[in-house]
């Protein structure tokens, strides 16, 4: 059997084999944590709902990890004067915002919650805008105590931001920012806004109608994230099976002695 000996460019080739190797291990990896992801999202928003108020995590858990993708039951007296909105999100193609506004529990903790999308055209220019610009579109029409369902989400979801924060001078923002959020509601409710030991570090995603004309919906992985993520470690698998091929046909094969 004849030996070969690598040569420069097979010593190439095999270095491409194993960055494409690594690549697919790791498309495998993705692969493996949408599934867990989506199974977390399932178990988590099955059976009955948790009371909110009052709800303590299990020794050692933060809030936002015990509660996070977890349903829950929110009672207490909306805050209508803190609703701003998300600004550039699409729903089913068509662009509109989310439309966040603070809830008072019945402990006086404070819960922001993503009560539903509404349309709105692009961008935040013009006379139209103005009312979003001024949070006086979409408030709850709700004055006493409400009881809403909704599913915790520990991720703020931040978009790329094209130009810095305004900060809380508009309704209408980009992205949510916790230390934005506090300023927000200080200079909505004065000396009423609560202190950040009372602000829950979740977003709740209203599921329950209150019969405002928001369409709710929950954020949920693409159907086949996982099969994107088996696909490209397979293409990867290729690239690398290719790369050793040339790095043997590169090889220069030693005269038997």
């Amino acid at each position: 059997m004849v030996s070969r000996k690598p040569g420069l460019g097979s010593v190439a080739a095999l270095c491409l084999a194993g960055v494409a190797f690594a690549l697919a291990v790791w498309q495998f990896q993705r692969a493996e944590e949408k599934r867990a992801l989506a199974q977390s999202i399932a178990s988590g928003q099955a059976g009955r709902p948790i009371e909110l108020a009052g709800f303590r995590p299990p020794e050692g858990t933060r809030p936002e990890t015990a509660l996070d993708q977890a349903r829950l039951s929110l009672r207490g007296q909306w805050l209508p004067q803190t609703t701003l909105y998300l600004d550039n999100r699409l729903l089913d193609g068509k662009p509109g915002v989310q439309v966040i506004t603070a809830l008072l529990l019945a402990d006086q903790r404070v819960a922001w919650v993503n009560r539903g999308w509404a349309p709105k055209p692009p961008g935040d220019q013009g006379g139209a805008v103005q009312p979003y610009r001024d949070g006086t579109l979409h408030r709850p029409a709700a004055t006493g105590t409400v009881v809403i369902e909704a599913v915790g989400y520990a991720s703020l979801m931040q978009r790329m931001a094209l130009s810095q924060e305004q900060g809380p001078q508009t309704a209408l923002w980009t992205n949510l920012d916790w230390e934005q959020l506090a300023a927000w509601m200080a200079d909505r409710l004065g000396s009423k806004a609560a202190s950040g030991a009372g602000v829950w570090p979740l977003v709740f995603w209203q599921t329950s109608d209150s019969m405002d004309g928001l369409t709710r919906h929950l954020p949920q992985p693409p159907a086949d994230a996982v099969d994107k993520h088996l696909g490209y470690a397979l293409q990867w698998l290729l690239f690398c099976a290719v790369a050793l091929f040339f790095a043997w046909r590169l090889s220069k094969p030693e005269a038997a002695t």
